[in-house]
């Protein structure tokens, strides 16, 4: 019987040919195998390395920024007390028809309280992880950051020697001046001023006071230009410096309705405040605080009771305070004092006690409201809420002040 060599050729060829797929998709898999167990590990841990670099780098830019800014608000104060100092200077011979805060303020601004120190915490934590320059992978934004903290530095110290910023008026003499004048100085304020701002030292500080002005604004500007720097090579935003600082305010989750219901309480020593929330959208906040003075020991106790209503609306607890609503009262009972001191006491337990009933009598009267808004978050226990509320300083700045409020558990 004839054999047909090219059927039995053909099937030896099939055989072959799915060996060596079999082999193939063996070492495929085995190589798929090998990086997913290597390769993967490798790469997660270069994208963690570079995270690390990139969120220090974001530190150390927001640092140099935080610094800027508290440069523009020294150059900002500075200007304002000059022209205030001015206008005093240019009144002299009427020092009595000035306002008084504006006497406060320039002698507050001849004041000396404390050497200017930057935070540099920072600066210890970039400096103290060396390993994280690696992952930042940038010889020029590493010398630039030298830069910066070797310029703070250097504007640190002089600031702290050279007499152009040198305060006229030392700690040690403050107190003089306060021993002098029985502890008073505001109501002195127009004699002593007529005669400090006579003074050459007194005359050196206000004279150099553009200068300071410029010193500040052209170091700013100096550091603005190494944040651009720093921010162009790392290919770094405002709005991802934003979005850092915004999840690094707060670390729980939105409040929702249900989580406030019932009674919560912020306890700061001398002041206890507690804010029961209601299903029915009222609300009641009372508070105890304390009042002493060096006439009496122990101290009074005043306390005060608040009602209106309240919300949530997107990220904000908004509450509406009904002034008709508030009330307050004072307790002396657990004072005591000498009887030399008795005449004195008196008179403040009796002032004391006519602001409280004329504030009382004014309040039911008040048909007003007012509106206190907060960004509100709870932690995952949901025993702690973090009240952050924006506040206007002195110098027009937006400040986030933060306070927190504990659950009080009722008992069962």
């Amino acid at each position: 019987m004839a054999i047909n060599i090219s059927k039995l050729n053909m099937t030896h060829k099939v055989k072959r040919s799915s060996t060596f797929r079999d082999l193939i998709m063996t070492f495929i898999a085995t190589t798929i195998s090998i990086v997913f167990t290597f390769g993967t590990a490798q790469y997660l841990d270069y994208r963690e390395k570079r995270a690390s670099g990139r969120q220090t780098a974001i530190n150390v830019i927001l640092d140099i920024e935080n610094n800027i800014q508290e440069l523009d608000n020294m150059a900002e104060i500075e200007e304002q007390n000059f022209n205030l100092a001015q206008y005093v200077l240019g009144h002299m011979d009427d020092l009595e028809s000035i306002p008084s805060d504006t006497l406060i303020d320039v002698y507050q601004y001849l004041e000396y309280f404390s050497e200017l120190k930057f935070d540099d915490s920072r600066e210890k934590l970039f400096h103290s992880s060396q390993e994280s320059w690696k992952h930042i992978n940038n010889p020029m934004f590493i010398e630039l950051v030298q830069t910066f903290y070797y310029q703070r530095h250097q504007f640190q110290d002089f600031y702290n020697t050279d007499y152009a910023f040198h305060k006229p008026i030392s700690i040690e003499e403050q107190y003089q001046i306060s021993l002098q004048n029985n502890y008073r100085i505001a109501d002195k304020l127009p004699e002593l001023l007529s005669q400090l701002l006579k003074e050459p030292r007194i005359e050196y500080y206000i004279t150099f006071s553009a200068t300071r002005q410029n010193y500040y604004r052209e170091t700013a500007n100096e550091w603005r230009v190494i944040s651009d720097q720093c921010k162009f090579y790392m290919g770094i935003t405002d709005e991802e410096l934003k979005e850092y600082v915004d999840q690094s305010e707060h670390f729980g989750r939105l409040v929702k309705k249900k989580d406030l219901i019932g009674t919560w309480t912020a306890d700061m020593n001398d002041e206890v405040e507690e804010l029961t929330f209601f299903d029915d959208g009222k609300f009641i906040h009372t508070y105890t605080s304390k009042t002493r003075t060096y006439a009496f020991s122990g101290a009074g106790i005043i306390n005060g009771h608040m009602e209106g209503t309240w919300t949530i609306k997107g990220d904000t607890l908004v509450r509406v305070y009904l002034r008709n609503k508030y009330y307050y009262s004072i307790d002396f009972s657990n004072i005591s004092y000498n009887n030399d001191q008795k005449e004195e006491v008196e008179e403040y337990i009796k002032l004391n006690e006519e602001n409280i009933q004329k504030r009382n009598e004014l309040a039911k009267a008040d048909t007003t409201t007012m509106t206190r808004k907060n960004a509100a978050y709870i932690n995952a226990s949901g025993q702690m809420v973090e009240l952050i509320r924006n506040e206007i300083d002195e110098e027009g700045n937006e400040q986030k002040r933060k306070s927190y409020m504990l659950r009080i558990n009722e008992k069962k």
